[in-house]
């Protein structure tokens, strides 16, 4: 062949790729009948990529523009925000069609004729509807004939349904029975009451707000509000517009929106308002409350709790909070537990479900406002609403993983999609085609009412001028770029916005998704404001399976089935769903991703009616319609049957003990403290103080309560009671706690916090010596630095027991270091130890302490955790501590430290250390290796210590300040120089303080997550705990055998609280039992399996086989909350071992055990120590778990002799001697 040959079929070649590429459209389906199905070959092309591209407008031939005037926007604000778009195959031909919503021109319906091309048919469809101020549309097909019908909904006149002919021309349906709007926006439909039809939930927003008809002067708090009683009252007529919020405490003024609408489907294609409303909606109690009078944005319809009914989530704006509400089978809603999602975004836009992590239980997401940007975060007002119901509400998107209990831990900070700037239509999407899906997100505002700066000057002119008209039209415009974050397979996601395709800037609102194109991937629509709405395509080639549904009538689009495919890379399963998405509707088709090599996946769709389609060999890169008419039905799971009890027993009955927290402004001392530093405490101990050989129980106290002393009577029960001088009232806040027993008392020390109490001069602690009913007390003296753990071991080797008190801060001196002092005992008193305290004075912020033999040389070594540093190993050297911190790596993991514990993880016989942190789940995470850093000094010369909390921005290639200008006026010299928000957001650390920050000081962090450090021959390999155990800080950690398999197990209390307004509390937590494999790795048990669902603020714990059954049965604090008592109920049983030493150490502190087995292995060791985890002690009797039959246990005493006791053939309980 000649070379010219070889060119023609080279470049004939690549022609021919080209015109098979991606982005061509196909040509009409060729669909081939199956029993029960339908399926057609899809083509996606050969050279296709990740992401979408922009049709323009003059290949699409789409020239519709929103356009809404100023006059409009002036006279009603709420025009701002916009309208949707919705997609159906409207006139039968294999084509999806579009049709966009207008406020102020008419709507358009744009044919679909192929190759992405549309033709405008509106008048020939019947469908401008000019004049209505449209903002929600929705297809679904309504009175069951097989066409797509069309819901309109309007800001200001009514909403209204058109009905399709099947040819794509529709009539307006008189008397359907949609009423005037409220302020409609978003659309849902859903079969709620099981009758086989779709009813129609509207979510409902406001006709026009009260800054709209009322001057700034006639809106004046005097003007509306005044006092009755001890209340506030909202006077006549702004009661109808305005009401009293309480929330912790305080009342707020705060404007209503209005109620949403739900309509029952007659059955024939009309609706019915629900007007006993109050029937229909039920509290977390059951008793009738109705709707409330809320700012409606989005509301869906989603099987949350998969028992096969729709429930329904409504997304609300400005203070009132998003609704929940789950569906008790009849259609009528209850709304769901107050545990059951523990925050909220504040103004909430959008909603979308999706299984994020492919467990089989469902997700959602929840869009908000709050910009990732720093300098335009710094700008906005960021709101915030202390708890209602326990719920606090927060400037950001939420994300809610289902723990498979439909319960939700929030981790939008752990998945780093917290921000993604002024958001509407959200969307769950398998962008790429893996099997995952991504999230897709609208943006953008007409005018950025947040901006702090526009707000200040239009508050001085209405302070002269007493005006507010056109108000809104003095702030920025605000276009952004659209969003697209990819899901990164492991519960986090990367924002791919611009190299996937969203790469200008907008007023982006409603958004529809469809297969435009038919080629079995999903393209969209955007409705964007005051500017021409945009076609994107899908550009991958990546393999993909489609799916639509035909259901029976009414409900022919199998609305609120569910589809499940096999076979891929990971199962997959979509619901199918009506409208939902912000002022839009969606075509009923679900995207799979599939695996080119296999040919028989498998699609398994669960209808409404439970009745069930199977469909074996199917393939990729082709479209599936499903046939309800060949489904089956098959019983139905019980899933009321019982499966195995959950680990733990809650027995919190027989201690009813409520901490007691008094309330106290830290920030009265330091105003801008990270958090508050009184909400500390509680520790919990496990003792045996009236020496009968059962454990007790005590839990500390905070200022001004009293210690919870419970006695163990020995029958399983535990009794309240008072012992003389240690229950009086506490002076401070009790902190850490530890205890031993001596010949013949036992001795409990008790850390006392002298921050709330204003002297250092107070005791730092007490040590008491106690016998039954009655005890003396030992005053250990006050120092600067307030007291935080407490430790005790023989670390001087003289038979008795020594002592460590940590110092957690000095007050008002914060983050500066504080200093800690060891505490000799000589003849039953404690005397400061000068050198070794010495080399503890300012060693840092210590939060948790623990005794440990690290190096297994006989004698106690010290183990501090520290917050805004590191880990702090302290190695014993014939009673003096030298800090090898450094020589094993510890210095290279500085964090928010709260505790430290240790255990034999890896069963090596050596202690292995885990200390727990702030989790990954909070605004601090250190970005770009660059550590966050807290910077301190008295910056404005006022004799007080400053403190600027900060982070490295990348934009700025410097350290920021976190928190807001306004946040910041406690240093008012030093901000003089800055005179807006917007110099304030584009300013450096340096900037503001006039000086090179590195010549300030400051602590850091660079690391957040709970960690292990594994001991080796080499040293320790640090390794973080799973990822469910990083959703929320924790404090105590703690080491036990709970399920008895002869492997080392953990304990997290978690959650904190205690951060400022408008930093998100970590509430993602309710206690976390992690189950030890032997080799250092856990798995996360589910709150339902392990039984422990803690929701509060826990604290100390501390593990006790109280009833001697052989099972670690466990006790656990909580800060200003009830304790908790959990009861082991493992299937396996362990061994009871106690130890007892000499008079000054009946406890045998110090000591460590393990099993010996038959063949001559070893289990993991366990020590005995006083204080450990965070600010609690473990009972000094153990229970070892045994892998297989243990034949004698290897004792290592607290003086480093080891001896080994044999065991008996049938013995459960063992007591060994020194």
């Amino acid at each position: 062949m000649s070379l010219f040959g070889h060119f023609k079929k080279i470049t004939g070649f690549f022609l021919l790729m080209v015109l098979m590429g991606s982005c061509s459209s196909s040509d009409d389906l060729q669909w081939h009948q199956e029993e029960g199905y339908q399926w057609a070959e899809l083509s996606p092309g050969f050279f296709g990529s990740t992401g979408f591209k922009k049709v323009d407008a003059s290949d699409s031939n789409i020239d519709f523009i929103n356009s809404v005037s100023r006059a409009s926007i002036e006279e009603n604000r709420n025009f701002l925000n916009g309208s949707g778009v919705t997609t159906a195959d409207v006139d039968g031909d294999g084509w999806v069609d579009i049709y966009l919503a207008s406020l102020e021109g008419p709507n358009k319906l744009y044919r679909n004729i192929g190759g992405l091309q549309f033709v405008d048919i509106t008048e020939e469809a019947n469908l401008a509807h000019k004049g209505y101020n449209s903002t929600g549309v929705i297809f679904a097909d309504v009175n069951g004939d097989s066409h797509p019908d069309l819901l309109i909904t309007s800001l200001t006149k009514e909403n209204v349904l058109y009905i399709n002919d099947g040819k794509g021309r529709f009539t307006l349906k008189e008397n359907s029975g949609l009423q005037d709007s409220r302020g409609s926006n978003t659309m849902a439909l859903a079969d709620i009451d099981a009758d086989g039809d779709l009813d129609l939930y509207i979510s409902n927003y406001k006709l026009k707000t009260v800054r709209d008809l009322y001057s700034a002067d006639e809106l004046s708090t005097e003007n509306t509000v005044r006092k009755q009683g001890d209340s506030l009252v909202v006077v006549p007529p702004f009661d109808q517009y305005y009401g009293i919020i309480k929330t912790d405490g305080r009342s707020y003024r705060n404007e209503y929106g209005a109620k949403d609408h739900l309509y029952i489907n007659r059955g024939d294609g009309t609706f019915e308002k629900v007007t006993d409303e109050k029937k229909h909606f039920l509290n977390a109690e059951g008793r009738p409350v109705g709707l409330f009078r809320d700012w409606g944005l989005t509301a869906k319809f989603q099987d949350i709790n998969s028992d096969g009914h729709p429930d329904l989530f409504v997304a609300n704006d400005f203070w009132t909070p998003d609704r929940l509400w789950m569906n008790q089978g009849d259609g009528t809603f209850r709304s769901a537990d107050k545990h059951a999602i523990r925050s909220m975004s504040f103004s909430s836009m959008g909603v979308d479900f999706s299984d994020i992590n492919r467990d089989g239980f469902t997700d959602f997401f929840v869009s908000e406002m709050l910009s990732s940007r720093h300098q335009r975060r710094l700008r906005q007002l960021s709101e915030h609403l202390d708890p209602i119901d326990g719920r606090p509400q927060y400037n950001r998107n939420s994300l809610y993983l289902n723990r498979g209990d439909h319960t939700f831990a929030e981790i939008s900070s752990y998945a780093n999609v917290t921000a993604t700037e002024w958001s509407w239509a959200t969307n769950f999407l398998d962008i790429d085609l893996d099997g995952y899906e991504d999230l897709i997100l609208t943006t953008g505002y007409a005018f950025d009412y947040q901006d702090l700066d526009t707000q200040i000057e239009l508050n001085r002119q209405t302070s002269r001028t007493m005006q507010s008209t056109g108000d809104i039209l003095r702030y920025p415009r605000l276009d952004l770029p659209n969003r697209m974050l990819r899901n990164n397979q492991d519960l986090t996601f990367t924002d791919k916005s611009e190299s996937w395709g969203f790469t200008e800037d907008d007023i982006s609102l409603g958004m529809a998704i469809a297969d435009l194109d038919n080629d079995g991937d999903a393209d969209f629509v955007i409705n964007r404001f005051n500017t021409e709405a945009v076609v994107y395509q899908n550009q991958t080639s990546a393999p993909r399976i489609a799916v639509t549904l035909k259901g029976k009538p009414p409900n022919t689009a199998g609305i609120g089935a569910k589809i499940r495919l096999e076979g891929a890379k990971v199962v997959q399963q979509k619901q199918i769903s009506a409208g939902g998405s912000y002022v839009s509707g969606s075509q009923p088709m679900a995207f799979f991703a599939a695996d080119p090599e296999n040919i028989n996946h498998q699609l398994t769709v669960t209808w409404p009616d439970e009745s069930v389609s199977t469909i074996d060999g199917v393939q990729s890169n082709r479209v599936y319609v499903v046939d309800q008419s060949s489904a089956v039905m098959k019983s139905r799971r019980d899933s009321s049957s019982e499966g195995e009890p959950p680990l733990f027993r809650d027995a919190s009955d027989q201690i009813a003990y409520v901490h007691h927290e008094d309330r106290y402004t830290d920030f009265n001392v330091q105003p801008l403290l990270p958090a508050l530093l009184s909400r500390q405490g509680p520790g919990v101990g496990w003792m045996d103080y009236d020496r009968d050989g059962y454990d007790d129980l005590f839990i500390t106290s905070g200022k001004g309560g009293q210690i919870g002393i419970f006695r163990n009577n020995g029958n399983s029960e535990l009794e309240r009671t008072e012992i003389e001088e240690l229950s009086r009232s506490a002076g401070g806040d009790q902190t850490g706690l530890a205890g031993w027993q001596t010949e013949k008392r036992l001795k409990l020390v008790l850390g006392s916090a002298n921050f709330e109490q204003g002297s250092p001069q107070v005791p730092s602690g007490f040590m008491y010596n106690i016998d039954n009913t009655s005890a003396d007390v030992q005053e250990l003296p006050g120092v600067l630095s307030t007291t935080g753990p407490v430790a005790a071991s023989d670390y001087d080797g003289d038979g008795d027991l020594d002592l460590f008190i940590g110092g957690a801060f000095m007050p008002g001196e914060y983050p500066r270091n504080a200093s800690s002092r060891l505490f000799r005992n000589e003849n039953g008193h404690f005397v400061r130890d000068p050198v070794n305290s010495r080399r503890f004075n300012e060693i840092g912020l210590v939060s948790g302490a623990v005794f440990t033999d690290y190096d297994r040389d006989g004698d106690p070594d010290l183990v501090l955790s520290r917050s805004w540093d590191s880990i702090a190993l302290l190695e014993n050297r014939d009673g003096n501590f030298i800090d090898v911190s450094t020589d094993y790596g510890f210095n290279n993991y500085k964090g928010w430290w709260h505790g430290v514990a240790t255990g034999d993880f890896n069963g090596d016989g050596c202690p292995d250390i885990v200390a727990t942190n702030i989790g990954s789940n909070s605004i601090y995470k250190p970005t770009g290796g660059h550590p966050l850093k807290l910077f301190y000094g008295d910056f404005d010369v006022n004799g007080t210590l400053d403190i600027i909390d900060s982070y490295y921005e990348s934009d700025l290639q410097a350290y920021v300040p976190r928190r807001k200008l306004y946040e910041m006026d406690s240093m008012p010299s030093l901000l003089g120089r800055i005179t807006s928000h917007k110099q304030y957001a584009r300013s450096s650390v340096g900037d503001i303080v006039g000086q090179d920050p590195g010549t300030i000081p400051s602590r850091e962090i660079n690391t957040v997550q709970h960690m292990i450090f594994l001991s080796s021959e080499s040293g320790f390999s640090a390794y973080p705990l799973p990822r469910k155990a990083q959703f929320s800080a924790a404090f105590h950690a703690g080491t036990a055998d709970f399920n008895n398999d002869g492997k080392e197990d953990l304990f997290l209390s978690q959650n904190d609280f205690s951060f400022p307004s408008g930093i998100f509390r970590l509430d993602a937590g309710r206690g976390l039992l992690l189950l030890g494999d032997g080799h250092g790795h856990f798995r996360a048990v589910p709150g339902h399996q392990s039984g422990i669902e803690i929701y509060g603020e826990q604290r100390g714990a501390a593990v006790s086989d109280f009833n001697k059954d052989g099972r670690a049965d466990l006790a656990v604090s909580q800060n200003g909350g009830p304790a908790v008592l959990y009861i082991n109920q493992a299937q396996r049983q362990g061994l009871y071992v106690r130890l007892i030493g000499p008079a000054g150490n009946r406890n045998a502190i110090g000591s460590s055990m393990r099993l010996v087995y038959e063949d001559g292995s070893k289990g993991p060791a366990r020590e005995i120590q006083a204080g450990s985890g965070y600010r609690s002690q473990h009972s000094a009797a153990q229970v070892l778990g045994t892998e297989e039959k243990a034949s004698s246990l290897e004792i290592r005493w607290f003086d480093g002799t080891t001896e080994i006791r044999e065991l008996s053939e049938e013995g459960r309980a063992y007591t060994f001697r020194y």
